[in-house]
């Protein structure tokens, strides 16, 4: 019995190799739909909402495409404006450590 063990162990092992080695070569299809797959969930809470309030399905789905536009487009400004300020701040700092390295030569 205890060399079954062993045995059902490997052949798990080997098929967990298997099933992580298929999902890179898949990487390509399966992060695109498990990224479509995590937008769907989040959203689906407000879609159902909207339409237990009387607001047509159609309608609905064109506000909560349109909120994720808006949200997704307010993060990458905000990004954006974060990584100007960041290489303003950095530009500032090394020149002013260039002119420190030179003045006290």
């Amino acid at each position: 019995m205890s060399s079954h063990k062993g045995t059902y162990f490997f052949v798990g092992f080997a098929a967990l190799i298997i099933i992580i080695a298929g999902l890179k070569a898949a990487s390509e299809i399966v992060v695109p739909f498990m990224l479509s797959m995590f937008i769907a969930i989040i959203c689906t809470p407000l879609l159902t909402w909207l339409t237990k309030h009387k607001v047509p399905t159609w309608l609905a789905i064109i506000l909560v495409i349109s909120l994720m536009v808006f949200s997704i487009g307010s993060l990458g400004i905000f990004v954006w404006q974060l990584i100007r300020s960041i290489l303003c701040t950095t530009t500032g700092i090394s020149s002013s450590i260039r002119r420190r390295s030179k003045s006290s030569y």
